[in-house]
């Protein structure tokens, strides 16, 4: 089944099967992802998977499309990411 969901640069987008990211001392988060560049080919996103150093992940439309759920930039908490409850 192909998503045909839109996908636009300084957007965030929640995940199909989310997954928790546990962060000691602030608590557990959501593997949501931020794309932060976006050519119509590659995609390229922030997320708190990407480790302080690493380079952000590049992945093709089609397995980012695949990952992505919705988009969620209009419930994220500003300047952070969503907690898990």
């Amino acid at each position: 089944m192909q998503n045909n969901l839109e996908i636009k640069t300084g957007r965030t987008y929640s995940a199909k099967r989310p997954k928790i990211i546990r962060l000691p001392f602030e608590g557990d988060f959501y593997n949501d992802r931020q794309v932060i560049y976006f050519d119509g080919i590659t995609v390229q996103y922030d997320s708190l998977e990407v480790k302080p150093g690493q380079n952000y992940p590049k992945v093709p439309l089609e397995k980012f499309q695949k990952w992505a759920n919705e988009d969620i930039t209009e419930i994220m908490p500003k300047g952070s990411w969503r907690k898990a409850d």
